[in-house]
């Protein structure tokens, strides 16, 4: 898991790159989106390991905890409407 979240990292760091090459006029869309399919390949890798290793917080919650959770929250203003 740590090491596709790595890739990811330096996937995204690359993409960054070709995308500002891409805007001077430099770089082809060819590389970029071979980029793009690699980070899609390694964000799957990633999501499916953190699953598996029960990371998510769907596998942490009963459905039963979840919602007594979700009811005991704080009903404070959301950062969005402030």
């Amino acid at each position: 898991y740590c090491r596709h979240r790595e890739t990811l990292e330096v996937l995204a760091d690359r993409i960054s790159h070709a995308e500002r090459q891409m805007a001077d006029g430099v770089g082809g869309t060819a590389e970029y989106r071979g980029l793009l399919k690699l980070r899609d390949v390694e964000a799957r890798a990633a999501a499916n390991l953190a699953v598996k290793l029960r990371l998510t917080n769907q596998s942490r919650y009963t459905p039963k905890a979840a919602k007594t959770a979700t009811k005991n929250a704080s009903k404070g203003v959301r950062p969005w409407e402030v």
